[in-house]
């Protein structure tokens, strides 16, 4: 395992908060994720209770960003 971090899909789009929670489920088993991580600066927890609606067992982490986003590599982190 290295120390890098790799888009695997594109699965955005302007959906209702059940069609990206059912989205976001998806993935994490499809790809066999060890964990969700979201920002939570504004609405987290909204985003966990969603989560676990749709899958109550899900491993969820949130993070708060701390500086700028320019760039999709800034939206990674290395706290997971």
């Amino acid at each position: 395992m290295d120390e890098n971090y790799y888009v695997l899909d594109d699965l955005s789009g302007r959906l209702r908060p059940v069609e990206w929670a059912a989205r976001v489920v998806k993935a994490y088993h499809t790809y066999q994720a060890e964990r969700v991580v979201a920002e939570v600066n504004q609405g987290g927890d909204m985003v966990e209770s969603t989560l676990r609606v749709m899958d109550p067992r899900i491993s969820y982490k949130g993070v708060r960003a701390s500086k700028g986003k320019n760039g999709a590599g800034r939206a990674c982190s290395r706290t997971v």
